[in-house]
């Protein structure tokens, strides 16, 4: 076959020619070359003629420096050669020779010889590296060092010559290539650094506590202690079984409950919850007597199992939990506000917050009121009009004085009487 090792100068391009030298020897074949003092057992000089059929069969011919022999140099726009030595290149495998051309530009050569190319090696150094990039061809290419050319190249490979090679043969310039970095690698390279730079202060010098290791670790530390403080509540749950704590706990719930009997504290949170613990666990909001004691009441006329949130009058849930009428706010009605709003109130005329639609609905059909679960008719009244009755059947004078009795109340409402619903006595 007829290869082709193209390069510029200082490319590596003998070093690679005498390593393929090289492993031809090891396979028993002669190598003949004109490549200075390659000082090597099996490697002879080309004939006088630099004739390769002179050669045996089955030998290996370099000529380095190709373009430097005569029969091989470019001759212009002549296509056909007409010398022997390179028209018998069309049938040189017939004798089973292998013909290595070694130049820098394959332009330097005859277009007849690179017609006859099957490989063709170009090499490049780039930078003054101690390598070079091989690219390979199956033909020979006129620009190897092209964009499109490399894109097209059947392999690509790196190529480091064995610093030994080059005591086998004395090269034909002198190596002076330095390593020389581009200055945009330098740039690349500070940019880098940068980069890293502020990975790491925000990694381990902010304070940010979704990414910095401090911030995590600290956020450890503290999940550790909250598991702490659990365990210590547990521990303190235990001995708040012991009697001090017990008398601690009802002296706090009594305070709830003489608290949360006034209307001005019925929206207050703890009294929110010390009711909705009532209903929970089914107990009664009974009656302190003046002894301090608390029952049922004496003029109680009976008490539902249902549970009542004034807020909600229009809600009702059966549930086993007694609530006593004397001490509970009952929702009485809506009045409308001078800016337009609807209020709730309670039936000793207490501000009652309670949802936007159950005035809206109450003033809608005054008719439609919230059946009242606790009304009772208290055991004074009933028997006053007892008396009343039986004083006006039988003297009509003690009725009037009777009638004298009674107070009118002047209405001084402030509000059209259409916007009120009358209130539950």
């Amino acid at each position: 076959m007829l290869f082709l090792i193209t390069g510029k100068p200082g490319s590596f391009k003998t070093a690679k020619t005498a390593t393929l030298a090289l492993q031809y020897l090891k396979e028993g074949r002669s190598v003949y070359t004109n490549i200075d003092e390659f000082d090597y057992e099996g490697v002879q000089k080309l004939p006088e003629n630099n004739d390769w059929r002179e050669t045996p069969e089955g030998s290996v011919v370099i000529y380095d420096e190709a373009q430097q022999f005569d029969f091989l140099q470019y001759k212009g726009r002549e296509k056909l050669s007409s010398d022997g030595r390179v028209k018998e290149l069309e049938v040189h495998r017939h004798t089973g020779h292998d013909i290595i051309l070694v130049t820098q530009s394959p332009t330097f050569l005859h277009n007849h010889v690179l017609s006859l190319v099957g490989s063709h090696y170009h090499l490049h150094r780039a930078y003054g590296r101690g390598f070079a990039d091989v690219f390979l061809w199956r033909y020979a290419v006129t620009m190897p060092d092209s964009t499109g050319a490399k894109n097209k190249a059947e392999s690509h490979e790196k190529f480091k010559p064995d610093s030994k090679i080059f005591d086998k043969y004395k090269s034909t310039t002198l190596d002076t290539h330095k390593l020389k970095i581009p200055p945009l690698y330098y740039k690349l390279g500070g940019f880098l650094i940068l980069v890293l730079a502020i990975i790491g202060y925000v990694v381990f010098g902010s304070s940010n506590p979704y990414i910095s290791v401090k911030a995590i670790l600290g956020n450890k530390d503290k999940l550790a202690h909250q598991d702490e403080i659990l365990k210590n509540g547990k521990s303190q749950q235990v001995l708040s079984s012991s009697p001090a704590a017990t008398t601690t706990t009802n002296q706090q719930s009594t305070d709830l409950d003489l608290q949360c009997r006034k209307a001005e504290n019925l929206n207050k949170p703890e009294c929110v919850k010390w009711y909705d613990d009532l209903t929970k666990n089914k107990n009664s909001v009974a009656v302190r007597n003046e002894s301090g004691s608390f029952s049922n009441g004496s003029n109680s006329v009976g008490s539902a199992d249902i549970t009542y949130d004034p807020a909600k009058p229009y809600a009702s849930k059966l549930e086993n939990v007694h609530y006593t009428v004397s001490s509970m706010p009952k929702f009485s009605g809506c009045l409308k506000t001078q800016t337009g709003e609807y209020r709730a109130y309670t039936e000793q005329g207490t501000y009652l917050k309670t949802s936007k639609s159950v005035c809206d609905r109450l003033m809608h059909d005054s008719a439609d009121r919230p059946y009242d679960y606790f009304r009772q008719q208290n055991q004074q009244q009933l028997q006053a009009q007892q008396l009343s009755d039986i004083k006006s059947s039988s003297n009509k004078d003690d009725s009037k004085q009777s009638d004298s009795n009674v107070v009118l109340v002047p209405d001084n409402s402030v509000f059209p009487p259409k916007d009120i619903t009358k209130p539950t006595i």
